[in-house]
């Protein structure tokens, strides 16, 4: 499975001269933790977190000078600049394996230099709580439409892995076991008999 499949698309972005309190309303408001920010020409310039704003928003609250402006604090001065990406044809496995070992929440999709899409912990955990019987359905679906030489077999899906069940030339197996791992939660494919 791979990113284009399970990202957001189109992406809430920020500008580097927002100001601070702007951002946290968008955050707040499409109930997101973070959000790009982008540049004049719509290419990816850093990312913004909830713990940044808040950071900032805090430390302004803190300063000695108690007639500091809102609007002197700007998402480009508490943004992150380096930023981890991935592309719409990343594996999710690759991409999980990215966001566990990096500690990140949030992964802004690029092509080139273009903003695409987003990806969120929170996605990763809708996919993977798909019931069984709602993926089952779906690749029988799919079997039927796709591949009719498989659409007998007998389909157990059991926590997100699926069994294949049933004859299958060598040939239909790997065409019904390429289709399956399409499918947003499968997270296993395997043929018995």
């Amino acid at each position: 499975m791979f990113v284009y499949e399970v990202m957001r698309t189109p992406v809430i972005t920020l500008r580097p001269d927002d100001t601070v309190r702007q951002a946290i309303r968008v955050l707040y408001g499409n109930h997101i933790t973070a959000a790009p920010v982008v540049g004049e020409r719509g290419e990816l310039a850093g990312m913004v977190s909830e713990i940044d704003l808040l950071t900032a928003e805090l430390r302004a609250a803190n300063t000695l000078d108690r007639n500091f402006p809102e609007t002197s604090l700007r998402v480009a001065n508490v943004m992150s600049r380096t930023v981890v990406t991935v592309t719409e044809d990343t594996e999710v496995s690759a991409l999980l394996d990215l966001m566990i070992n990096m500690r990140v929440k949030t992964v802004p999709v690029i092509r080139g230099f273009e903003l695409v899409g987003i990806v969120t912990r929170r996605d990763l955990m809708a996919m993977l709580a798909t019931p069984d019987e709602t993926l089952r359905d779906v690749i029988v679906e799919l079997l039927r439409r796709e591949c009719p030489a498989a659409a007998s077999c007998d389909v157990v899906v059991r926590d997100g892995e699926v069994e294949l069940r049933g004859g299958l030339g060598e040939w239909d197996s790997r065409e019904a076991e390429e289709l399956i791992r399409t499918v947003p939660g499968v997270v296993r494919v395997t043929r018995a008999g």
